[in-house]
């Protein structure tokens, strides 16, 4: 038995379903005393211009390791050993050994968790990478053991199909790109199987992919309206209402170029316009790529050429033919790269049988990827007397443009019928002429001014921005700003936060201490963990988003924006004083309205909500199988929550929780309820849909972007340049919006600052930052009467105060 230690990871829905091993810092800080590395061997060895050769199984160098993709779920387990391990009797589709590099002795797993797993120190070792594919999963192995002496080159051990890959990529050029992916949905669920796949479950495939843009589609999205743009929604300025009438004007020129194409595409298939997705299968069908019965779709196992069916000019088959043939090599001209790469310098020099024989393909197979080879300019061939091939690794493709010249490649590559139809692109272009932005003395509508404030400069704004911007970044390049030390705090005074009416639940300052009033006093109820900034004194790295006011205390939290590690531990400043912490990991936080409940969404896919009276916890059921559920409010006892499958329910759905009995799902997808009146908010195409308590609902067709208010009276957006509040009555259907001009230094969220933060059902705090990351005068905002009242810089410089949203 020559294990040592092993340990399990699963990537789940990582990009692409990629393979990503690769070195860390060691626990010791112990690395290779040599580290300029081998360029040859180097991460991005065979990569450019986002393009690479990534090999059929799985490809190594100096620090990192690759296994090519195939879109499904992965897990992983890494292992270390003595000595060479047996080659074990177990159903490994995919096996090959390649040497690997460590300049630190320590790798991870890249993906959700980024699992660290520590070899025998730093050197050449050799892995052994088994693949075994099981339904939803690609299911890996990689074993290490550390080796002496030269270095070998790859083998490969063991394959479950052809090294060489029956792509259409041919038709990549020519079909539209949502049609072509819902193709490739389609192989992915036809794989293994010999059952015909329905419209539905290529559908749930799509949805399901790792992409943010197809997460974000609803149910119904097969049966959308390709050819019809939705008109902008009033934003309750002009001038932002006569931009984005620019751009729906120029979308809606974009969409008639684009459904001029798919015409001409769907008259040489014969076939009519389709008016939506589902109905686009009949391109895919008319082509030759799907084969359609009464259950479902089935693959065509060769695939027909785009220039036989489309009858493309002679220039454009050679083009689209070569297309195909080069991408279904691509991936072993990888392998024969990574020959050379790890062989002695470079190079190496076998008979075409003993090249075979290593790659474990075919001959014929590895004459048929020399051209290839040659194409891609990651290795050089030489053909010596006798049948000596020699190849040699080189570590960057030569320029991209003269490759580009030396092909032939045409300007109009992606569009497959040369220049059918000009005058007709001709006439869509000169219908366009507004796409033009008005002259530059043109006026635009000014903003009404409905807020009375001090000291505001609305003339002056964008040169003080720019004064900003060049101080800030004068101070970037200047070598002292890294050496500052970290400026030690005194305890709050009254002198220190002025005579203004103070935060009404207190504020977190940097230096970790959370201050409250009490008898107009500011006092320190206690202290946590200071929140940090870069040393250019920007961006803030770590600390709180958030502070909640409850009764037991004040709740700070961070929101793991990143997925890969717990931030923050969120915490709770009990009355005393005494910090408490609540558990890290947190993708939401909402409070009950009043304050005794917190419900968090953690990384870990749970959903709990957290009694702070007594400290007990309990967790919603059923969320085994669910993608990234979110908690989105708590209202009489119930907790709202967002949740999704890979599987079973693909579009994002929301549920109702009462703890002790089972989850109840809702009709309509929510995006936040509000606690005090149990008021929900849902997005339409057509603007905002608020639902009450009692079930009655108000369209409103306003912007989509806009917020509730708590109370469930207002909805308020924020805009830029010039800075503003606009504030829509639900009762009044959004009619008549009343516009709140903010000062031009007045900027909340600006550069990853603090949110606005509700006083009450009527009061507005605005906090602002500056270029830098400092603070900025704060602003209170009555919203009945639009009064703006500046408060005191809380703090010094670098010094963000973060306030707590008090309970109602």
């Amino acid at each position: 038995m020559t294990l040592l230690r092993g340990v399990d990871g699963d990537m789940s829905w990582s990009d692409w379903s990629m393979l990503s091993v690769g070195d860390v810092e060691h626990r010791s800080g112990a690395r290779a005393p040599d580290d300029a590395g081998d360029e040859f061997l180097g991460r991005y060895a065979g990569y450019s211009d986002g393009r690479g050769l990534t090999g059929t199984i799985a490809r190594a160098g100096e620090g990192w390791l690759q296994g090519a993709g195939s879109w499904r779920r992965t897990a992983v387990r890494l292992e270390l050993h003595t000595a060479v391990p047996a080659i074990e009797d177990e159903p490994w589709c995919e096996a090959v050994e390649t040497p690997y590099v460590s300049r630190t002795g320590s790798i991870a797993l890249y993906g959700p968790d980024d699992l660290k797993f520590e070899l025998d120190g730093f050197g050449t070792y050799r892995v052994r990478v088994l693949l075994r594919r099981e339904d939803e999963w690609n299911r890996w192995c990689l074993r290490f053991w550390r080796t002496s002496g030269p270095v070998e080159p790859p083998r490969w051990l063991a394959r479950s199909a052809s090294a060489i890959v029956l792509v259409p990529a041919d038709w990549r050029k020519v079909l539209p790109g949502r049609v072509w992916w819902l193709y490739q949905m389609v192989r992915m669920e036809a794989a293994g199987t010999d059952a015909p796949i329905s419209l539905e479950r290529a559908a749930v495939r799509y949805v399901s992919f790792p992409w943010p843009r197809h997460r974000e589609l609803e149910e119904g999205w097969l049966e959308a309206d390709l050819w019809t743009v939705p008109e902008p929604l009033p934003t309750g300025h002009a001038d932002l209402d006569r931009k984005n009438r620019h751009e729906w004007r120029e979308a809606t020129g974009r969409t008639a170029k684009k459904k001029n194409k798919w015409r001409r595409l769907s008259e040489r298939l014969g076939v009519p316009l389709p008016a939506n997705l589902r109905e686009s299968f009949t391109l895919l069908v008319a082509a030759g790529l799907l084969h359609a019965d009464a259950e479902g779709y089935r693959v065509a196992a060769t695939p027909p050429t785009a220039g036989d069916i489309l009858g493309l000019s002679p220039k454009k088959r050679a083009k689209y033919a070569k297309r195909r043939h080069h991408v279904g090599h691509l991936s072993l001209a990888g392998d024969v790269h990574a020959l050379a790469a790890w062989s002695p310098g470079h190079a190496i020099t076998g008979t075409a049988a003993e090249f075979a024989e290593r790659l474990l393909i075919s001959i014929e197979d590895f004459h048929s990827v020399l051209p290839h080879v040659r194409e891609e300019e990651f290795t050089t061939m030489r053909t010596g007397p006798d049948d000596p091939i020699t190849l040699t690794a080189r570590s960057r493709r030569k320029d991209r443009e003269d490759r580009r010249y030396r092909r032939g490649d045409d300007a109009d590559e992606h569009d497959p019928f040369d220049d059918e139809d000009a005058e007709l692109l001709q006439a869509l272009d000169a219908q366009q002429a507004w796409h033009e932005w008005p002259a530059d003395d043109a006026t635009l509508p000014p903003i009404p001014d409905w807020a009375e404030h001090e000291d505001s400069d609305p003339e002056g704004g964008w040169e003080d921005r720019l004064a900003e911007a060049k101080e800030f970044f004068e101070r970037q390049d200047s070598e002292e700003q890294w050496k500052t030390p970290r400026r030690e705090y005194p305890e709050a005074g009254a002198e220190e936060f002025g005579s203004a009416d103070p935060p009404k639940a207190g504020l977190f300052r940097c230096d970790g201490r959370v201050i409250v009033w009490r008898g107009g006093e500011p006092q320190t109820l206690g202290r946590t963990v200071r929140r940090d900034l870069t040393p250019k004194g920007s961006f803030l790295r770590d600390g709180p988003d958030i502070a909640l006011e409850t009764p037991y205390g004040i709740v700070l939290a961070a929101f793991d924006k990143n997925d890969f590690e717990d931030w923050w531990q969120a915490r709770l400043v009990q009355q005393d004083g005494t910090v408490c912490g609540l558990g890290g990991g947190i993708r939401t936080l909402q409070r009950s309205c009043d304050g005794r409940n917190m419900a968090i969404s953690t990384q870990d896919d749970e959903v709990r909500l957290v009694d702070l009276a007594d400290g007990s916890t309990q967790t919603m059921p059923g969320l085994e199988n669910d993608r990234r559920p979110e908690a989105i409010g708590i209202f009489a006892g119930q907790v709202y929550v967002n949740r999704s499958s890979a599987t079973k329910r693909p579009y994002p759905q929301t549920w109702r929780w009462r703890p002790g009995q089972a989850p109840e799902q809702l009709d309509v997808l929510l995006q936040w309820v509000d606690p005090v009146t149990g008021t929900a908010l849902a997005a339409r195409k057509d603007g905002r849909l608020l639902i009450a308590a009692d079930g009655t609902t108000r369209r409103l067709p306003i912007d989509p972007s806009a917020r509730l208010a708590p109370g469930g009276r207002l909805l308020y957006t924020m805009r830029r340049d010039p800075h503003a509040l606009t504030f829509f009555d639900v009762h009044d259907l959004g009619r008549n919006p009343r516009i709140v001009r903010l000062p031009p230094d007045c900027d909340p969220r600006y550069f990853g600052g603090p949110d606005m933060v509700w006083e009450d059902t009527r009061h507005l705090l605005i906090p602002s930052t500056d270029l830098s990351g400092a603070p900025r005068p704060s602003y209170r905002l009555d919203v009945q009467t639009g009064r703006l009242e500046r408060l005191p810089v809380y703090g010094r410089q670098d010094d963000i105060p973060l306030f707590v949203q008090p309970v109602f």
